[in-house]
C-alpha cells in the first residue's frame, strides 16, 4: 500500500516555503517555465530535485493512499519531517 501524505497536502512551492522557514534561509524563488527548463537540458529529478515534467508529475505524484488511510496510518505534518531532516543533516 502507499503511505505518502494525502493527495493535495502541499505543492512544490509549499514544500520549498516550509524548507526556507525551517532552515531560516533567505532563498528567493524565481519561477521558470517548464519549457525553458527542458530547453536548457535540465534533467528532471537529477538537476532539479522534486521537479518532474507535467506529463510525468501527474502520474508520479497522484498516488492513491486510500488503503493506508483505511488502515489508520497517519500522515505526519510536513513541517515536522522537514525540521527533523534539517536537524539530522
Amino acid at each position: 500500500m502507499n503511505s505518502t501524505g494525502p493527495n493535495g497536502m502541499t505543492t512544490l512551492a509549499g514544500l520549498l516555503e516550509i524548507c526556507r522557514e525551517v532552515t531560516g534561509g533567505d532563498a528567493e524563488w524565481v519561477p521558470v517555465q517548464e519549457a525553458e527548463l527542458v530547453a536548457a537540458g535540465v534533467e528532471p529529478w537529477i538537476h532539479l530535485p522534486l521537479w518532474l515534467p507535467a506529463e510525468t508529475a501527474r502520474t508520479a505524484w497522484d498516488v492513491d493512499t486510500t488503503r493506508a488511510r483505511e488502515l489508520g496510518l497517519p500522515s505526519r505534518p510536513l513541517r515536522d519531517s522537514v525540521a527533523d531532516t534539517w536537524a539530522w543533516q
